[in-house]
C-alpha cells in the first residue's frame, strides 16, 4: 500500500460548486474525477472529465 494517497483531505467539490471550479481542482489535482459531497461531506455524487466535455459539446440541431 505504498502507493496509497496520503492527503488526509482528498480533493472533493461540494454539491453546488460551479464546473469551472471543479475543473480548475482537476486540472490541479491532476486527476479525472472528484466526489461531490453535501454539506454534512457525505458523497453523493462523482463529477468527471467526461462531464465537463459533454457540457461544452455543441448540442445537435
Amino acid at each position: 500500500m505504498k502507493d496509497w494517497p496520503k492527503d488526509p483531505k482528498p480533493a472533493a467539490v461540494q454539491f453546488g460548486t460551479p464546473l469551472s471550479d471543479a475543473c480548475e481542482l482537476m486540472r490541479t489535482r491532476k486527476t479525472k474525477a472528484l466526489p461531490v459531497t453535501d454539506g454534512a461531506e457525505r458523497i453523493v455524487g462523482i463529477v468527471t472529465m467526461a462531464d465537463f466535455m459533454r457540457s461544452v459539446r455543441p448540442r445537435p440541431a
